[in-house]
């Protein structure tokens, strides 16, 4: 009887992969469209990268006019376009310089709630982050300008506590510290200043020492 080969085996991988390719022709429709999606998604990001960026640089630009017309002494000019500036482009790096310097001018001509009323604006920008303190400092310079001394102790306190370098924090709280000693305070105003000695590495440490001095050598007054 003659002899009949036996059915050849066929491997495992080769069901594999023709399974693959039998749901990849199936499926051709949906991966299609997925790929699609992507494509529109990807492109929509970098769309809107490029608006952001478009939308800086337009800021930045605007930003430079502004303070070219405030250095030529046109203050008039330079309080609208940065007024412009911090409206329209709030959520920008640009924006919250162009409010930190609208409010510099406003407190120079004593217009103090108007320049806090920008920066508590800005406070609200999606670009504050980097800001943070330097804005809460100026907050507290307007109050400070006023005499609201408990206000202006509170924004430099804050600043403080929102900067990065303890540099920075140092000054923000001596800014606090005179404040305090105006306002009668001087325990506070102390503790402030003793805390600046204990870090000799501290820009301030040399000012803190004076402070104490005169806090040391003024008669004791009830808080």
């Amino acid at each position: 009887m003659p002899k009949t080969n036996p059915p050849a085996v066929v491997a495992d991988d080769d069901f594999d992969v023709n399974s693959l390719m039998d749901t990849l022709r199936a499926k051709k429709r949906e991966l299609t469209i997925g790929a699609t999606v992507v494509v529109v998604v990807a492109g929509g990001l970098l769309l809107w990268r490029l608006s952001v960026t478009q939308k800086s640089d337009r800021a930045a630009h605007a930003l430079t006019e502004a303070t070219n017309s405030l250095y030529q002494g046109n203050r008039p000019l330079a309080s609208s376009q940065l007024q412009t500036v911090a409206d329209r482009y709030r959520d920008t790096p640009a924006g919250v310089e162009g409010a930190m310097v609208l409010s510099q001018l406003d407190f120079e001509e004593a217009r103090w709630a108007d320049g806090i009323k920008v920066l508590e604006a800005v406070k609200q920008s999606s670009a504050i982050d980097n800001f943070k303190g330097p804005v809460d400092g100026l907050i507290g310079s307007g109050y400070m300008d006023q005499k609201k001394y408990d206000d202006a102790v509170k924004h430099y306190q804050l600043a403080a506590d929102e900067s990065p370098y303890q540099s920075i924090k140092d000054a923000f709280q001596a800014d606090a510290a005179r404040t305090l000693t105006l306002a009668g305070k001087k325990d506070e105003a102390r503790k402030i200043w003793e805390a600046i000695v204990a870090r000799p590495e501290s820009p301030l440490v040399a000012e803190a020492k004076v402070r104490l001095g005169e806090l040391d050598a003024a008669p004791a007054t009830k808080n």
